[in-house]
């Protein structure tokens, strides 16, 4: 409704409101189309690609060789530096890419679980009740919980370390180039 509220506040001015996914439903976004409470709909994840760092990495890649052709005219070592320091720089992101899909894949079979067993606790809630079945219940909850806590850390601490071995990386071709260069 406060979209509702704002496009009649400023219902002369020459823009309209937009919604993105932050609406809870499609069913929400047809309502404010049509109460006029929104005049376009924007889809955050396509904004996001398009101002992300996507699109530079497609132009990065475009520029690698003249960069590399314009170093190895200016300085052959320089050039030979930043030539052995692409493929420590490819190899770091292909390990620890497959490694930290395979965490990010676990982790979704822990929320899975955990989700599961929430929504069957609830649908069979006076069955488990009856039972006496709540302390196994909760201990399996937990456990749930305990796990795709564990896997959401170890997939963060992987990303740490992928970030902390690009930059030494980075810093180390660097330090070389300044100190060759």
């Amino acid at each position: 409704l406060g979209y509702c509220e704002l496009s009649e506040t400023f219902e002369g001015a020459s823009f309209k409101f937009a919604c993105g996914e932050q609406a809870a439903s499609p069913v929400i976004f047809k309502q404010l189309f049509k109460s006029g409470g929104i005049g376009y709909c924007q889809i955050d994840a396509v904004r996001e690609f398009f101002a992300g760092s996507a699109p530079i990495l497609l132009v990065d890649q475009l520029f690698i060789l003249p960069f590399l052709a314009v170093l190895f005219f200016l300085s052959p070592l320089l050039g030979t530096i930043t030539l052995i320091a692409l493929p420590a720089f490819a190899l770091i992101s292909f390990v620890l890419h497959r490694l930290q899909r395979g965490f990010y894949e676990d982790r979704f079979h822990a929320l899975a679980a955990r989700s599961s067993t929430y929504l069957e606790s609830l649908r069979n809630a006076l069955t488990v009740k009856s039972l006496g079945l709540e302390p196994e219940i909760e201990r399996r909850f937990e456990d749930r919980v305990a796990a795709t806590a564990t896997t959401g850390f170890r997939a963060g601490n992987l990303t740490a370390l992928a970030n902390a071995a690009g930059t030494l990386l980075q810093q180390a071709t660097a330090l070389a180039i300044v100190f060759f260069g």
